[in-house]
Order: C-alpha cells, then sequence, then structure tokens
C-alpha cells in the first residue's frame, strides 16, 4: 500500500463507522478494547486482543449473527516497504457450512483486495 505505515494503521484500526473503503461495511462503534461493525446484514462484536501500534492488531470475534462461522480470529501485520506499507492480514476461522462451500476462501482473498484497493485509494 503506498502509504506510510501509521497512516495504513490508523485507517484499519478506526472507528468502523468511519469506514468507507471496506466492502459492504455500515456502521460500528470503538470503545475501549470492544468493538462493534455491521457488514452487510451481518453485525459482529470484537474484542481487540493486541494492538501493537502500528505493527500488528489482533481481535476475536464475541459474538456474531453472521451465517459464515462459530468464532473467528483475525491478525493484521504493517511493515515497512520500499512503496510503503506491506499488510497481511491472517484469517482464523471455525467455519459454519457456508465457508466450506467450494468458493469461499476466493471470496475472502477478493474481499481483502477489493478492501486495500478502496484504502489506497482514500490514503492517496
Amino acid at each position: 500500500m503506498r502509504a506510510e505505515r501509521a497512516r495504513v494503521f490508523a485507517a484499519i484500526t478506526s472507528d468502523p463507522s468511519t469506514w468507507t473503503w471496506f466492502p459492504g461495511a455500515k456502521g460500528g462503534s470503538y470503545v475501549g478494547d470492544k468493538r462493534s461493525i455491521t457488514v452487510g446484514r451481518f453485525t459482529y462484536n470484537e474484542t481487540v486482543l493486541v494492538r501493537d501500534e502500528p505493527d500488528r492488531w489482533i481481535y476475536h470475534v464475541d459474538e456474531t449473527n453472521s451465517p459464515y462461522a462459530r468464532a473467528l480470529v483475525e491478525e493484521w501485520l504493517f511493515k515497512d516497504h520500499p512503496d510503503g506499507t506491506l499488510v497481511r492480514w491472517t484469517f482464523c476461522v471455525d467455519p459454519r457450512f457456508v465457508l466450506k462451500i467450494p468458493g469461499a476462501r476466493l471470496f475472502l482473498a477478493l474481499t481483502f483486495k477489493r478492501a486495500m484497493r478502496n484504502l489506497q485509494a482514500q490514503l492517496a
């Protein structure tokens, strides 16, 4: 991503009610170590486990109405790169049936790539 690491970290870890870059994000909140985000028709209530600014951010989904997963942990790593920032997203999930169907992993990968393209445009 062609932006400095601190700016990328700040954008990704910001209050989700301000997000215009993540596909389907419709609002949310971020208070203390608790975050809530609505993506499409689904709400995710999360607890931030690690906030090591501007290098690493990890959170656990405590509760969701999503049909995709029973449990979910996400880790975001931010590394300096000659062109700006390298962002690595690790998505650990105990999937429900929907994520076990063919193409589900591709859908997640494409959603992440689209989000990063959108964020790149926002930060430009």
